[in-house]
């Protein structure tokens, strides 16, 4: 770790919804209906619209809070940020999949009260 920088700030964003966020879907498609090749589009046009805004935006975390659950974290992560195949069909420039691979993507969960 290099001491002589000092802090290092960063733009995050801690309130992020999925499809997945069920009292907050505003997507026009159910991300349950993931064998349905139609929707497994629409998740992928989320995931490039998410992240191409985030590079433009120069955020580096990014919160997924879905309510009650953690599916739209699970499957951001598994099935395109662990997936170098997905990464590059979605991604096909190198230097955006590159920055896209550097956002540190976590959950959060959001409850009504």
């Amino acid at each position: 770790m290099d001491k002589s920088i000092g802090s290092v700030w960063g733009k995050w964003d801690f309130h992020i919804h999925t499809p997945y966020s069920i009292l907050n879907n505003n997507f026009g498609f159910n991300p349950f209906d993931q064998h349905d090749n139609y929707h497994e589009k629409e998740f992928d046009r989320f995931v490039v619209k998410l992240f191409t805004k985030a590079v433009k935006e120069n955020i580096v975390a990014i919160g997924i809070t879905d309510y009650f659950i953690i599916d739209g974290y699970k499957r951001i992560k598994e099935q395109y940020l662990q997936n170098p195949e997905k990464l590059r069909q979605c991604f096909p420039d190198e230097e955006l999949r590159n920055k896209v691979q550097e956002i540190f993507v976590f959950p959060t969960l959001a409850r009504t009260v």
